[in-house]
């Protein structure tokens, strides 16, 4: 599956030399300024699906799969489910951190 075929499910997207563009699905926008492989979000097919349907990694990791024929155990995606927390909370420490360190 590619990433074009992916977003298109959720949004309108029209070529535009290498790129596809459309309105972003995430912003409330009147011109089309969400690029695939080129707009201010970052991400990939797994992030796209969590933001866009409010999935949990693990969630949009089995989706994935399913659309693709891979079977995922629960085993495998709960521990693919710590790893995105993990990064939340080792971000919260680095900015509590940082505040820290630059306040008086």
């Amino acid at each position: 599956m590619d990433l074009p075929g992916l977003i298109s499910r959720h949004v309108a997207l029209t070529p535009s030399g290498r790129e596809f563009r459309g309105r972003c699905p995430f912003l409330e926008e009147r011109t089309p300024s969400f690029c695939v492989h080129g707009c201010r979000a970052r991400g990939d097919a797994v992030d796209f699906l969590r933001r866009m349907l409010g999935l949990s990694f693990a969630e949009a990791v089995r989706e994935l799969a399913r659309e693709v024929g891979l079977p995922v155990s629960e085993s495998e995606a709960s521990a693919a489910d710590s790893g995105p927390r993990l990064r939340d909370v080792t971000r919260l420490a680095q900015e509590h951190f940082q505040t820290l360190l630059w306040s008086k």
